[in-house]
């Protein structure tokens, strides 16, 4: 949304193409860099709470002892 914003100071400024595309760039780079600095320790950790889940019992249905 900031990025959006952003843009649209640009254009109304009247900037270059170039610094325009510059912009769009480095938004693009630092969504990237982003993704890869933050997203992967959250990802493994997901992965390593589903291993733990894998321990639990689960629910499931229940038989009647027959007498």
């Amino acid at each position: 949304m900031v990025f959006l914003i952003w843009y649209l100071v640009l254009l109304r400024a009247g900037v270059p193409f170039w610094v325009l595309m510059v912009s769009i760039a480095a938004n693009v780079a630092l969504v990237v860099y982003m993704y890869w600095t933050y997203l992967p320790p959250r990802e493994a950790a997901w992965e390593r709470e589903r291993r733990r889940q894998a321990y639990f019992p689960k629910a499931g249905r229940k038989r009647k002892r027959r007498r």
